[in-house]
């Protein structure tokens, strides 16, 4: 049995999610109700022809849908968590991702887990085993 067209554009979807929507882009007004001033301000600002808002970060998922969120285990036994694929605004992530598990966080004789970023390819590092969490705490924000 010959697999048909739709099918095969089934197959070659299957767990790949479309990219998020942008944010809507901010009407700019015709210069015939404002001066050119006015517009050339805004314009030079930047704040209204930017797409991008500040802070705005996102999570793509692998070839195979899955989210990018693995354990590296050393020699030693040290666990690390590793999130990759990370584009935007990478600080802002770091700072959310701390906050949550410091809220998570329950031990009093321990320190809670430490998130940090490589600068050369924008990869979050977790000290520990922390995998299951950040998973469940992506998947919650849409990602």
């Amino acid at each position: 049995m010959r697999p048909t067209i739709l099918s095969l554009a089934r197959m070659a979807s299957r767990g790949k999610r479309a990219p998020p929507p942008l944010p809507p882009t901010p009407a700019i007004a015709s210069s015939s109700t404002l001066p050119s001033s006015t517009i050339s301000d805004s314009v030079a600002s930047g704040s209204s022809s930017t797409l991008r808002q500040e802070g705005w970060y996102h999570v793509n998922r692998s070839d195979g849908g899955k989210l990018p969120v693995y354990s590296k285990i050393r020699n030693g036994g040290a666990v690390t968590t590793i999130i990759r694929k990370v584009d935007g605004d990478v600080r802002t992530l770091q700072t959310q991702l701390t906050s949550y598990l410091s809220d998570l966080h329950i031990d009093p004789f321990t320190h809670s887990p430490k998130v940090t970023v490589r600068p050369t390819n924008n990869h979050l590092q977790i000290k520990g085993h922390w995998v299951d969490e950040v998973k469940g705490w992506l998947e919650g924000r849409g990602f």
